[in-house]
């Protein structure tokens, strides 16, 4: 904002998309005064959710499933103190703590009703001693969750990311971070093309392998999240489940082993990536 390279319209909704050849034109209406504005910029990045209106003007297909059940998306202010060691525990040896105690913006999301008792009765559920804990609850949402994959996730110089390009329920803590990855690749590529010169082109080796990121690795890692959450009391779970099989004895070498996907599948280098083509 600093700089002056930022400007924030508010109340204000995309309307249309006009490809101006070398260059993207996006018109802007104010909802509330009703006119419209003209913003015209190399690209025009989708980063609106999984009901994008990016994605929908420049005639991207978003084919995919969503799911039944509905979550509730909760801001809540808690306080509490805890302890956790500054260093690793040696067995008959004194550690040395960190104490804290902060309030702290907490999302988490129940599938239960949005009643204060409900909610209240899941926090007496997951938590240890939740009579140590004060709670408020200062927003709640209902939302349906989905797994979904945009057909391109850039068309010309339409750049999409995060749910606008791809869409999975959160659970695992796979919901925000999926996006952040999308556009750190993205500005990586953008870097590319704007210092060193390459060409345009590169946004497509980019929006492959976003997508093949998101069918080889994040639809089926949480869907299966999910599931295991849909049925928490079968009773062949701790066997025959690969995941909690691996929590019964974990060694370091396969804790590294299941750990190496979020490091090498996850993220896209697109330094390597371009390589492989003459842009």
């Amino acid at each position: 904002m600093k700089t002056g390279n930022v400007h924030l319209h508010y109340e204000s909704e995309l309307t249309d998309i006009e490809d101006q050849g070398n260059s993207v034109a996006a018109i802007i209406r104010n909802t509330r005064a009703g006119d419209t504005s003209s913003f015209v910029g190399s690209y025009l990045v989708g980063t609106d959710g999984s009901k994008s209106t990016a994605r929908k003007l420049a005639g991207i297909q978003f084919p995919g499933h969503t799911w039944k059940e509905r979550l509730i998306a909760m801001a809540i202010i808690i306080s509490f103190t805890f302890m956790s060691p500054l260093k690793q525990p040696i067995p008959e040896e004194k550690s040395l703590p960190e104490v804290c105690g902060s309030d702290t913006i907490r999302r988490c999301r129940p599938e239960e009703l949005t009643r204060d008792e409900t909610l209240y009765t899941f926090f007496e559920e997951v938590l240890s001693d939740p009579r140590s804990f004060d709670i408020w609850i200062k927003e709640r949402s209902v939302y349906r969750t989905h797994q979904r994959l945009a057909t391109t996730i850039r068309k010309r110089y339409c750049p999409l990311t995060g749910d606008a390009s791809h869409s999975n329920n959160p659970y695992g803590a796979m919901g925000v971070p999926p996006g952040i990855l999308d556009v750190g690749s993205l500005a990586d590529a953008r870097l590319m093309i704007l210092l060193e010169g390459k060409s345009n082109y590169l946004l497509t080796p980019w929006s492959d392998a976003r997508r093949k990121v998101f069918q080889y690795f994040l639809d089926p890692l949480t869907t299966a999240t999910l599931l295991r959450l849909k049925y928490p009391t079968a009773a062949s779970a701790a066997t025959d489940d690969y995941f909690f099989q691996g929590r019964q004895n974990p060694t370091p070498d396969t804790l590294v082993k299941e750990g190496r996907p979020f490091l090498e599948v996850w993220g896209t280098d697109m330094r390597a990536l371009a390589q492989g083509y003459d842009v």
